[in-house]
């Protein structure tokens, strides 16, 4: 395991730092400071009641009703994704949770950023794997067990993609995708893991479950670059956020100013993100491997190097 533990109960807690990195400071709270005033929410009180004041918030604002539903669902059911497939590629299993013993975290602005899971939580583990002799771990192949992790996934966000689909009748065929798109994300941006091509194959064997929701797998390519190699991400699937206000009415940081000035929009063509499907994968490339190189110029006080 790249990211060991005693227990599958214990894995996310103990590689919080690596799973989060970017919002330690802000839960600062849930340890008695003074952060923003998260909420818990578990699955159950997201169907019952969450999702329909986060789709209205999000149409209040101007955001269409389909595209409401595609950014909740890579919000809450990306990041579930997400976390399984980080646990499949840096524990080497298959976390295996129902929905009811997953919650999120929810920053005041309506977004989760963390997930707590209670027990029990289950795992399938390869042959000779650590946590094979735990109670409620099942050891199988390795393709069983990038099987058994897609099959997670799907099992613990089907409530909450089919309460979205409900809400905003967005397509199911277009909310999956973006769990899909999550659940290969997790070999992107990675620091402390280092991805490979079986990697690669490893969340490709996943996403081919037999049955699954989505239509079109999202693929990963891997390139060398100075000092390692770059993941780099073409969606199966849409997210609608160029449909939204904010794409078009938004103040660039410094890095997003320079990326327009690499990457000028065309005039009357939609402002897709840097992985979607409607940008072909020699475009998603350049895009993408322009951010990794700009992220490596950042200087250790955190601002962009000249």
């Amino acid at each position: 395991m790249r990211l060991p533990a005693e227990s599958p109960a214990a894995w996310s807690e103990r590689h919080r730092a690596t799973l989060l990195p970017d919002h330690l400071a802000t839960l600062d709270h849930l340890a008695g400071g003074d952060g923003p005033a998260y909420v818990l929410r578990t699955t159950d009180e997201l169907v019952a009641g969450t999702l329909v004041q986060a789709v209205d918030d999000l149409t209040a604002g101007g955001t269409p009703l389909a595209a409401a539903g595609m950014q909740l669902a890579g919000s809450y059911a990306g990041l579930m994704s997400w976390w399984i497939g980080v646990a499949l590629l840096g524990a080497d299993a298959a976390m295996v949770v129902s929905p009811s013993a997953v919650s999120y975290w929810c920053h005041p602005d309506g977004y989760p950023d963390r997930l707590e899971t209670s027990e029990p939580i289950g795992a399938v583990v390869p042959p000779g794997h650590p946590w094979s002799t735990h109670p409620g771990v099942r050891i199988a192949s390795p393709q069983q067990v990038a099987e058994a992790a897609a099959h997670s996934a799907i099992v613990a966000a089907t409530p909450l993609v089919e309460r979205l689909h409900e809400l905003t009748r967005a397509g199911r065929v277009g909310l999956w995708p973006e769990g899909a798109g999550s659940f290969a994300g997790a070999a992107v941006y990675q620091q402390d893991i280092r991805v490979g091509r079986s990697d690669l194959q490893t969340i490709d064997d996943a996403l081919a479950l037999p049955g699954a929701p989505w239509r079109r797998r999202p693929s990963l390519r891997l390139h060398s670059v100075p000092g390692g190699a770059v993941c780099i991400l073409h969606k199966a699937g849409c997210c609608l956020a160029y449909t939204t206000q904010s794409s078009v009415d938004t103040e660039f940081d410094e890095d997003h100013q320079a990326f327009e000035t690499a990457f000028p929009p065309e005039r009357g063509q939609p402002g897709y993100c840097v992985s979607c499907k409607f940008r072909s994968i020699e475009e998603v490339t350049r895009m993408q491997l322009w951010w990794r190189a700009r992220e490596a110029g950042v200087t250790s006080s955190g601002s962009p190097a000249p």
